[in-house]
């Protein structure tokens, strides 16, 4: 019969602990499936949980700091957004506003096309109707201004008291005018180109050789006969025209103004020339025809004399 083993024997005591059943833990304790645990691991596994609730802490705050990072930044995100909205919604006004700035300068310029066409259209008929009224003026002026010239020089042959043969001839004014001439005014002369210088195709200066102011008076559509230069006695006629056919002169100019007061001039420079009659016959020996040469621009009216 075996003896019992005794307590204090520490070979005994080795085998029983050899021989303990093993230490089981719950998964709930250990966070992991069932595992069974001896006794000899405990110091390591109380280690490993040490270090794991270490990582626990770690890991809890890493999940902290991760989400507040995407707080920050899903706020970022939002206000980026924001803020690129608020951007595109102020490009977008602004383009509006440059669209309609635009907008409003083609208006003004079109307008400003239109006011000019306008403008140029006002103008075109402005100077339309000022052209009619200047010719209607200027017709209404031409028909109703007086207009006064020599209508004819005509020479009457005579005798003189000594018996001898003599010539006169008279000058004729026409108003041809509806209105009176005013303040009409008539200086002339006559003689031999002798008597005045003047030597062939001369100039005859009418400053110099003009006769005295006479004051005349013509109604509108009238005329009026004066005595040219009286009578000449064969005399005269011999001595001047006879030796020098085509010298002797005629000539003189008016001054007046009309109704509306507009100075007018006229002028007129007639030559007289003589042929010895073969019969006797004076009467048709002398005649008259206008100046030539230089001297034909005496008889003129208005802007086409040269008056000196």
């Amino acid at each position: 019969m075996d003896k019992a083993p005794k307590l204090n024997d520490k070979k005994s005591t080795n085998n029983q602990q050899a021989d303990s059943p093993p230490d089981v833990r719950l998964p709930m304790e250990t966070g992991k499936p069932f595992e069974t645990q001896t006794r000899a691991d405990k110091p390591a596994q109380n280690e490993k949980d040490t270090n794991e609730k270490l990582l626990d802490r770690v890991k809890v705050g890493e999940r902290w700091m991760i989400i507040l990072t995407a707080l920050i930044f899903s706020v970022s995100a939002f206000q980026a957004y924001e803020s690129w909205s608020n951007n595109r919604a102020t490009s977008t006004q602004v383009d509006r506003l440059i669209a309609a700035a635009n907008r409003v300068d083609d208006a003004a310029e079109s307008f400003s096309t239109s006011a000019r066409k306008i403008s140029n259209g006002v103008g075109d008929a402005v100077e339309k109707l000022d052209t009619q009224a200047n010719t209607f003026k200027s017709q209404y002026t031409e028909t109703q201004r007086a207009f006064v010239f020599v209508k004819s020089i005509d020479t009457t042959y005579g005798l003189a008291s000594n018996g001898e043969p003599a010539y006169s001839w008279d000058i004729t004014l026409e108003n041809s005018g509806s209105t009176n001439a005013r303040g009409l005014v008539l200086q002339r002369n006559c003689g031999t180109g002798e008597q005045f210088k003047l030597r062939s195709n001369e100039l005859l200066d009418f400053s110099q050789f003009l006769g005295e102011k006479q004051q005349l008076t013509i109604g509108p559509h009238s005329m009026q006969t004066i005595s040219e230069c009286g009578a000449l006695a064969s005399l005269v006629l011999h001595t001047g025209i006879v030796k020098d056919p085509g010298s002797w002169y005629s000539f003189g100019r008016l001054t007046y103004k009309d109704i509306f007061g507009t100075p007018h001039i006229t002028e007129y420079c007639y030559r007289y020339n003589f042929h010895m009659p073969r019969d006797g016959n004076f009467a048709e020996t002398l005649y008259m025809t206008p100046c030539e040469g230089k001297n034909s621009q005496h008889n003129c009216a208005d802007e086409d004399c040269k008056v000196k």
